[in-house]
This record gives structure tokens, sequence and C-alpha cells, in this order.
């Protein structure tokens, strides 16, 4: 199976999500819900609802083309993106993404901290 990564021969993602962040820090999960659309070959768009759409740092948007344009493929399953870019071994000391019938449904983005961002996509739209 190819990965939702493999979207640009597709062209089109689509999806609500909701993104909870864990931290020592946090009393209690922070839980924000918003709409991914990437449309082929470079538009990313990541809006939280309620708010402008949220510009997503350089080596992110970057990595996710990059994982985009893969051909690599998976079974349905968790993935761990490894070896990291060096830009993103800064922001995170793992990535994980859950695919199921060839699409993302969840990714765990792990800071060096320990602190976790878990977004899950749903009513996802692939074209």
């Amino acid at each position: 199976m190819k990965t939702l990564f493999v979207i640009l021969f597709i062209g089109l993602f689509d999806a609500d999500f909701v993104q909870t962040r864990t931290s020592d820090l946090l009393v209690e999960p922070q839980v924000m819900t918003g709409h991914i659309r990437f449309e082929a070959p470079e538009n990313i768009s990541w809006q939280y609802d309620g708010k402008a759409e949220a510009k997503l740092p350089e080596p992110m948007l970057n990595y996710i083309r990059s994982l985009i344009v893969s051909e690599q493929e998976h079974a349905d399953g968790w993935q761990t993106i490894s070896p990291l870019p060096k830009q993103l071994r800064k922001m995170f000391s793992e990535v994980k993404i859950l695919f199921k019938d060839n699409v993302a449904v969840e990714v765990v983005l792990t800071e060096p901290t320990g602190d976790k961002t878990q977004i899950n996509f749903k009513n996802a739209k692939v074209k």
C-alpha cells in the first residue's frame, strides 16, 4: 500500500483534526480542533477552528513535502519516521504515523523533553 504521503500522485488530502498536547507543565491536556488541506504539489493549509491559518515552521513544511513525494510503501499500522532530518531533530525526538486503509489517521510527535502532540484525522477525503 502507498502511504498518505504519496498523495502528490493523488492530488488532495482534506481532513478535520483533533490535536492533543500533553506535557508535565500542563495541568490538563491542551486540545484543539481544526482542518488540514493539502493540494498537490505544494499547497498546505493548517487551520485551527476559530483562528487564522497557522504557519507551520519551514523545516516542518519541507519535511511534509519530502514525505509527500516519497514512494516508500507502508503496511497498515504504526510507522516510525526514522531517521528524522537534522532540522527536525531539534523539535522532535520521534514521529510516528498510524495508517489505516492507506490513509494516515493519527500522528504522534514526541519532543526531546518528552512532551507529546497527538493529531487524529477524521472525515478525510483523498483524491
